[in-house]
């Protein structure tokens, strides 16, 4: 509704927004969740919920959507980018934690191994942020207009996320550590 709202006739745009959109916050989740100070065990299941949904819901979701908007999109493509991009990387990290807890221990996973992924994932969003921005800041600068139109949208959507997480919260009591997700 957004996307149709604000980006009727630039179709481009609005795949890319359906495309955001449809996407529920995986990784780093973690990571904002740890500079909000939120409860990170809760982060934690809340992301393993948000990957499950994703490889199962995230292309019928993308293709209903830009279905109803008469856009054509590859559903192969979307299928291989969801596996590449989620789940790779979801059964590399189980393998891995397993390897680890077997050859190194719980305590070396949670004291050395926990801390420096940390450290390393905020440090990776950051500087996808800068590569991104500094990739692109040509196309966002002649484009402004469209930067615009696009984040609208985007920037509504959030707020109406947050605000249904932040009142559900309120409602349910539960204390700011628990709401931050």
């Amino acid at each position: 509704v957004l996307a149709n709202l604000f980006l009727k006739g630039h179709e481009q745009l609005m795949v890319a927004i359906i495309l955001l959109g449809s996407s529920p916050c995986t990784a780093m989740v973690l990571v904002w969740g740890k500079l909000a100070d939120g409860n990170q065990e809760q982060n934690v299941i809340t992301t393993s919920l948000n990957t499950i949904t994703i490889m199962f819901l995230y292309v019928p979701v993308v293709t209903l959507l830009t279905g109803i908007q008469d856009i054509a999109i590859d559903r192969w493509t979307l299928l291989i980018s969801a596996l590449v991009f989620i789940g790779a990387p979801l059964i590399v990290g189980m393998i891995s934690k397993r390897l680890i807890l077997r050859f190194k221990g719980e305590g070396w996973f949670h004291d050395i191994f926990r801390p420096l992924v940390g450290k390393v994932a905020i440090g990776a969003l950051l500087m996808t942020l800068v590569v991104l921005f500094s990739l692109n800041g040509d196309v966002l600068l002649n484009n402004f207009n469209l930067l615009g139109l696009v984040s609208l949208p985007l920037l509504i959507g959030f707020v109406i996320v947050v605000g249904l997480n932040l009142l559900i919260s309120r409602f349910f009591g539960l204390h700011y550590k628990e709401g931050i997700i």
